[in-house]
Protein backbone atom coordinates (compact mmCIF):
# COMPACT_ATOMS: atom_id res chain seq x y z
CA UNK A 1 0.00 0.00 0.00
CA UNK A 2 3.10 2.34 0.10
CA UNK A 3 2.25 4.11 3.82
CA UNK A 4 4.99 5.77 5.16
CA UNK A 5 3.52 7.38 8.33
CA UNK A 6 2.86 5.65 11.76
CA UNK A 7 -0.46 4.55 11.16
CA UNK A 8 -2.94 3.20 8.47
CA UNK A 9 -6.52 4.31 7.92
CA UNK A 10 -8.42 2.01 5.40
CA UNK A 11 -12.06 3.43 4.35
CA UNK A 12 -14.68 1.68 2.32
CA UNK A 13 -12.97 -1.77 2.67
CA UNK A 14 -14.15 -4.36 0.29
CA UNK A 15 -14.64 -7.78 1.10
CA UNK A 16 -11.86 -8.86 -1.89
CA UNK A 17 -9.27 -6.59 0.89
CA UNK A 18 -9.41 -9.66 3.31
CA UNK A 19 -5.90 -11.67 4.20
CA UNK A 20 -2.86 -11.46 5.74
CA UNK A 21 -0.87 -8.53 5.80
CA UNK A 22 2.97 -7.30 7.26
CA UNK A 23 5.12 -4.56 7.53
CA UNK A 24 8.78 -3.49 6.41
CA UNK A 25 10.48 -0.50 8.56
CA UNK A 26 13.44 0.45 7.42
CA UNK A 27 15.77 2.84 9.27
CA UNK A 28 19.52 3.50 9.13
CA UNK A 29 20.15 0.62 10.97
CA UNK A 30 18.39 -1.88 8.92
CA UNK A 31 14.75 -3.21 8.04
CA UNK A 32 12.58 -5.23 10.42
CA UNK A 33 9.66 -7.07 9.16
CA UNK A 34 6.62 -7.82 11.34
CA UNK A 35 4.93 -11.16 11.64
CA UNK A 36 1.22 -11.61 9.41
CA UNK A 37 -1.71 -10.21 10.48
CA UNK A 38 -5.05 -10.93 9.57
CA UNK A 39 -7.44 -8.57 7.66
CA UNK A 40 -10.96 -9.71 8.36
CA UNK A 41 -14.02 -7.87 6.08
CA UNK A 42 -17.43 -8.73 7.77
CA UNK A 43 -20.48 -7.41 6.18
CA UNK A 44 -23.52 -6.57 8.13
CA UNK A 45 -26.60 -7.52 7.60
CA UNK A 46 -29.77 -5.69 6.16
CA UNK A 47 -31.38 -3.28 8.88
CA UNK A 48 -34.45 -4.96 10.19
CA UNK A 49 -37.65 -4.18 8.90
CA UNK A 50 -40.77 -4.68 11.42
CA UNK A 51 -44.44 -5.05 9.53
CA UNK A 52 -47.77 -6.61 9.85
CA UNK A 53 -48.24 -5.13 13.24
CA UNK A 54 -51.51 -6.29 14.27
CA UNK A 55 -53.39 -7.52 17.59
CA UNK A 56 -53.82 -11.00 18.67
CA UNK A 57 -57.56 -12.37 19.22
CA UNK A 58 -55.81 -12.64 23.20
CA UNK A 59 -55.12 -8.66 22.83
CA UNK A 60 -51.66 -8.97 22.73
CA UNK A 61 -49.59 -7.22 19.90
CA UNK A 62 -47.98 -8.97 17.16
CA UNK A 63 -45.24 -8.02 14.45
CA UNK A 64 -43.27 -9.62 11.42
CA UNK A 65 -39.91 -9.07 11.41
CA UNK A 66 -37.57 -9.48 8.47
CA UNK A 67 -33.95 -8.68 7.88
CA UNK A 68 -31.22 -10.58 6.33
CA UNK A 69 -32.20 -14.70 6.65
CA UNK A 70 -30.19 -16.30 8.93
CA UNK A 71 -29.13 -13.31 11.10
CA UNK A 72 -30.42 -12.72 14.04
CA UNK A 73 -32.36 -9.72 15.54
CA UNK A 74 -33.68 -8.67 19.14
CA UNK A 75 -37.16 -7.20 19.86
CA UNK A 76 -36.44 -4.29 22.92
CA UNK A 77 -39.47 -2.42 24.44
CA UNK A 78 -39.52 0.30 26.06
CA UNK A 79 -42.57 2.68 27.65
CA UNK A 80 -40.80 6.06 27.22
CA UNK A 81 -38.75 5.80 24.22
CA UNK A 82 -35.51 6.33 26.19
CA UNK A 83 -34.93 3.06 28.30
CA UNK A 84 -34.82 0.07 25.89
CA UNK A 85 -34.61 -3.16 26.80
CA UNK A 86 -34.65 -7.05 25.22
CA UNK A 87 -37.98 -8.83 25.33
CA UNK A 88 -37.31 -11.34 22.32
CA UNK A 89 -34.33 -12.88 19.62
CA UNK A 90 -34.70 -14.67 17.09
CA UNK A 91 -33.07 -15.44 13.86
CA UNK A 92 -34.77 -13.69 10.68
CA UNK A 93 -37.53 -13.84 9.35
CA UNK A 94 -39.63 -14.37 12.34
CA UNK A 95 -43.20 -13.14 14.06
CA UNK A 96 -42.97 -11.87 17.39
CA UNK A 97 -46.03 -11.80 19.84
CA UNK A 98 -45.67 -9.83 23.37
CA UNK A 99 -47.50 -11.53 26.08
CA UNK A 100 -45.95 -8.87 28.53
CA UNK A 101 -48.26 -5.83 27.25
CA UNK A 102 -50.71 -5.80 29.38
CA UNK A 103 -48.64 -4.80 32.11
CA UNK A 104 -47.84 -1.43 30.24
CA UNK A 105 -49.91 1.36 29.77
CA UNK A 106 -48.29 1.84 26.43
CA UNK A 107 -45.16 -0.27 24.95
CA UNK A 108 -42.89 0.60 21.76
CA UNK A 109 -40.94 -1.94 19.79
CA UNK A 110 -37.33 -1.29 17.84
CA UNK A 111 -35.70 -4.49 16.15
CA UNK A 112 -31.66 -4.62 16.44
CA UNK A 113 -29.08 -6.99 14.45
CA UNK A 114 -26.81 -9.07 16.71
CA UNK A 115 -23.81 -10.46 16.01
Amino acid sequence: MGATNDSLVLTNVQPAWAGDYSLQVDSALGSVFSSDATLTVSLLPYAPILSDFSISSEGQPQLSVSGETGFTYSILASTNLIDWEPVFTNTAPFMFSDSATSSFPQRFYRAVYRP
